[in-house]
Order: structure tokens, then C-alpha cells, then sequence
């Protein structure tokens, strides 16, 4: 392996490693309690911060804007986003015990309407993931929130929640469910509906423009500085 081979395979490793871990998540949360902390996003802290919708309790037909939409670090972002309900009235609901509190909240619907979910403000063909959650303590004593699953469709797929009992850690298609690789329309927007189901809020998971850090490009310049005194010192030996 030659030098300049070398220095090329530590410049891409210094580059990879600055931009590997580029994305921004988007938490909301369903219901009347705060939350702050875990979602099933990898990497996902303690601290995290989740914006809080809460529903006008007994509404029909309604339309909420949520306005702009800060990321898991609290930082401003352009996202949206708008939810609605068609038929039936929609209620805040839930009752406390759950290990990981965001699912002490939710929202439901009295009978067999639609929610949805409309986020906005994305670039437009862009690419994302999205995390559904949706599950509830099943002695919760509220006779109208619906069977012990929830089913969540964005455009042609329809994925569902299986819950059965209180929820001490996030598992897939128990507690929510993940559409990968979604795409925004040419309006920069997603879409997601649910029947009569818990919903407890959703996570967007964006890819970021990678910017690296300035000591990555003080590292990538010493790398080219040194692979330019090699080739001289090649061309003076000559």
C-alpha cells in the first residue's frame, strides 16, 4: 500500500466519522402530559424534548395547527404540523403507571372516525422515518378507547400495535410502529392516519446536510499538507 494510498483511506475515515451520525428527530407527543425523555428512535437520550399536542377535549371535525415544531434538542426547526379528526369526537385520555410515561397519555377516538396527522414543512421528495406509538394500560377503566391495538396507515400500509399490559420498555409492532424511508409529497408534506386507536404522539427521523466539525478540516488539511511534502521529497529524490 503506497502513501498516497494511505493518506486517502484516513481523509475518507475522518470524513465518515464527522458525518455518520447527521440526522434530526422530531418528537410529539399525544394527550395532556408533558413528556420529556426516550423514544425508539436509536440513540435517543433522557433528556430528549418532545412538543406537546393537546386536543380540545369532545371535538368533532376538528383541525389543530400545531405551528413550528422544535427537534429533540430543543433547537427551532421549519416542520409543522396539523391533526384532525372526521366523525367522531375526539378525547384526551390515559391513566399513570407506565415505566416510560409517554404512554401514561393519549388520544382516542369515541367511535369509528379518523385521526389525521399531517406534517408539513419538509423538503419535498425528501426521505424520513417515522416512528408511531400507540398503546395503553389495558386495566385503563375508559370503556371507550377501543380494542388493545392500534393501526396506523400511511398511504397503501397500515402497520398495528399489539398491547397488552403496562409499558416498561418501546418494542416494535407492540407499542409502535416504524414506516422507513417514507418520501415527502411535492408539497414537503407526510400524512398518517388512525382508526379507533391510542395514539400517543410520533417521531419524525430526518437526514441532516452533514457539516463537519473544524477540527475535521484542520485534519483533512494536515493530510493534504503532508501528502504534498511527500510528493515533493518523491520528485526532489528523483
Amino acid at each position: 500500500m503506497n502513501s498516497r494510498f494511505r493518506l486517502l483511506t484516513c481523509a475518507l475515515a475522518l470524513f465518515s466519522a464527522a458525518v455518520a451520525s447527521a440526522q434530526t428527530v422530531i418528537n410529539v407527543a399525544f394527550g395532556s402530559t408533558p413528556y420529556t425523555g426516550l423514544s425508539a428512535v436509536p440513540g435517543s437520550t433522557s433528556s430528549d424534548v418532545w412538543n406537546l399536542w393537546s386536543a380540545p377535549n369532545g371535538a368533532v371535525d376538528g383541525s389543530w395547527l400545531s405551528g413550528a415544531l422544535v427537534d429533540a434538542t430543543g433547537a427551532a426547526t421549519l416542520v409543522e404540523g396539523e391533526a384532525r379528526s372526521t366523525t367522531d369526537q375526539l378525547w384526551n385520555g390515559g391513566i399513570p403507571g407506565n415505566a416510560i410515561t409517554l404512554f401514561d397519555s393519549y388520544w382516542h377516538l369515541s367511535g369509528l372516525g379518523t385521526l389525521t396527522v399531517t406534517i408539513s414543512g419538509l423538503a419535498e421528495y425528501s426521505v424520513h422515518d417515522l416512528y408511531i406509538y400507540g398503546a395503553r394500560r389495558t386495566d385503563d377503566p375508559d370503556i371507550l378507547v377501543g380494542p388493545g391495538s392500534s393501526a396506523f396507515t400511511v398511504g397503501s400500509t397500515t402497520l398495528t400495535t399489539s398491547y397488552d399490559g403496562s409499558v416498561s420498555s418501546f418494542d416494535e409492532s407492540i407499542n409502535y410502529v416504524r414506516f422507513v424511508s417514507l418520501v415527502a409529497d411535492s408539497k414537503g408534506m407526510i400524512i398518517f392516519t388512525a382508526d379507533e386507536s391510542i395514539s400517543n404522539g410520533f417521531s419524525l427521523v430526518s437526514p441532516t446536510t452533514p457539516v463537519p466539525e473544524p477540527a475535521t478540516y484542520a485534519a483533512l488539511a494536515g493530510l493534504a499538507a503532508l501528502g504534498l511534502a511527500i510528493q515533493y521529497r518523491r520528485r526532489k529524490t528523483a
